[in-house]
């Protein structure tokens, strides 16, 4: 097939959704297929991600980013891109209401629609001397789906859609939207989304919305792992009677219940057991807060971003590595490309939050580590853990344990629904 991926998030910056897009275009490329990627350039993201197709495939746009104002308050695109959009300390009303609005109406229907103009022109010049058979949007950003809906229409191209998350039932729409903004996303989501041939989605919670609202195909097409990307653990020797566990990636302070984790951690210091936690990317501001209000400063250290690559190093050299979900019932279905990066790196896992969601049944099926949010239960498994790595036994997660997840398999169901399609 000849395929035009249309996806905002590309790499080699470094986000969640370039790696999805990313890896997708890798192994449509490697199976024979004939792939070219509308994207844009000079992202605020580091460009730690590897680029896995001809670079010639790619065309990369300019765009406005609506948020450049914003940006200049909190202090910069690259302070934005380590710390993210909420501002520290205790902001006055006036400014909270300004922002809501700011959100509501200039980031609409999201922060990266100052990208659209710009990526019709590009397509429109793509298209005119190659034309593909299908266009596959991914999102979010949900401005994607604008660009391909406008381009199918103009060319007479089909079009599938990739929702990474739901658009209009997205639970943070609730925290950061108004009412009003979420019934226009709603009606917008309709008109466009039902132009598509095919939809999309990451897991069956996720489906099961999407079936209710749309009658095209509907696929469930996970995120994975790529075990090429895999470095061998080093060789440094680390304290074996000491229990490392690693957390990479966002943590939304308002989403996740990071008590459980202390008041495990506080059970296992008072009886003697050395644990300590290392939080790797941003919103770690709430982990030092409580880490000190618990007295446990000592045991838990939290550093910046760091590259792709070097977060699986870290994932591989872990003892457990810690997933931090919502728990709330629209938050089931939320599996993150973070979770399947754990999977590959082998080790147990530990997911706190929404211990009755997709990724929970996933870690019970497969027997590879704890959903739990009771202390005690929690405190038992790290403190097995850590008797095993003090006699000499290592914690490796079977490889037959976590077949059907990588990213080569995931793409070759994503093929067979696309020729349904």
């Amino acid at each position: 097939m000849k395929l035009l991926i249309v996806s905002y998030f590309f790499p080699p910056f470094n986000t969640v959704g370039g790696l999805r897009v990313g890896k997708t275009a890798k192994y449509l490329a490697e199976m024979g297929h004939d792939v070219r990627v509308l994207t844009v350039d000079q992202q605020i993201w580091g460009p730690s991600l590897p680029v896995e197709i001809n670079a010639k495939n790619i065309v990369r746009t300019k765009w406005f980013d609506v948020n450049r104002p914003v940006q200049f308050l909190l202090g910069g695109r690259q302070v934005v891109a380590a710390k993210g959009y909420e501002p520290e300390g205790r902001v006055p009303k006036i400014v909270k209401c300004l922002g809501h609005f700011y959100k509501d109406w200039i980031n609409f229907p999201d922060g990266q629609i100052g990208w659209y103009p710009y990526a019709v022109r590009a397509g429109k010049k793509m298209l005119r001397d190659w034309k593909p058979d299908f266009i596959l949007a991914s999102s979010s950003p949900p401005t994607t789906f604008l660009i391909a809906r406008k381009l199918s229409h103009i060319f007479n191209v089909p079009w599938v859609a990739d929702l990474r998350d739901l658009w209009a039932d997205n639970p943070k729409m609730a925290t950061y939207h108004s009412q009003l903004r979420r019934k226009i996303d709603a009606k917008i989501e309709n008109w466009v989304l039902s132009t598509a041939k095919g939809i999309v989605t990451v897991s069956e919670p996720l489906a099961v919305v999407l079936r209710e609202k749309f009658r095209q195909p509907i696929s469930v097409i996970t995120n994975g792992y790529d075990l090429n990307d895999y470095p061998p653990p080093n060789s440094v020797k680390h304290d074996l009677s000491k229990l490392k566990v690693v957390y990479t990636g966002l943590i939304y302070p308002k989403a996740v219940d990071l008590h459980p984790l202390f008041q495990a951690l506080t059970l296992l210091k008072q009886r003697g057991h050395a644990v300590c936690f290392d939080f790797y990317g941003r919103g770690n501001e709430i982990v030092e807060r409580m880490a000190t209000s618990y007295g446990l400063a000592g045991h838990v250290k939290c550093h910046g971003v760091v590259p792709y690559r070097e977060s699986l190093q870290l994932q591989v050299n872990a003892d457990v590595l810690l997933v931090l979900t919502c728990n709330a019932e629209n938050e089931k279905g939320v599996v993150t490309a973070k979770f399947f990066e754990y999977l590959g790196a082998r080790k147990p896992i530990w997911l706190t939050g929404c211990v009755d969601g997709v990724a929970a049944e996933i870690i019970r099926k497969r027997n590879v580590g704890l959903a739990e949010n009771d202390p005690e239960k929690i405190a038992l498994f790290l403190q097995k853990i850590l008797i095993d790595k003090m006699t000499g036994i290592e914690n490796q997660t079977p490889f037959s344990a976590i077949v059907g997840f990588s990213r080569q398999e995931q793409t070759e169901k994503l093929v067979e629904f696309l020729g349904k399609c």
